[in-house]
């Protein structure tokens, strides 16, 4: 896969679903993992993609990025007044 923010792990033809993190899902289940990844089985392999923008041109010198694991999203506020927002000029992801 060409996305950075995505991975693909295939297997074996004797494969019966997707092991992840101790769980079993079913050709076709989709999940959310714990690190904020969207997933889902398919019949010979899985796939894995970021579930949020990773902020690439933002104000770095006043500004800072927060990661929300809650919401799975990034936040970039002002580093000065955190409850103010910043503007985001190009994400990836």
């Amino acid at each position: 896969m060409g996305d950075t923010s995505c991975f693909q792990l295939d297997f074996p033809p004797s494969a019966k679903g997707c092991f992840m993190d101790d769980d079993y899902y079913a050709n076709g289940k989709k999940w959310r993992t714990k690190d904020c990844q969207d997933c889902r089985c398919y019949e010979k392999h899985m796939t894995c993609c970021l579930s949020y923008l990773i902020p690439i041109i933002f104000d770095r010198e006043n500004c800072v990025d927060i990661f929300d694991l809650k919401t799975c999203s990034v936040h970039i506020v002002k580093k000065a007044n955190p409850g103010k927002k910043c503007e985001i000029m190009s994400a990836s992801g």
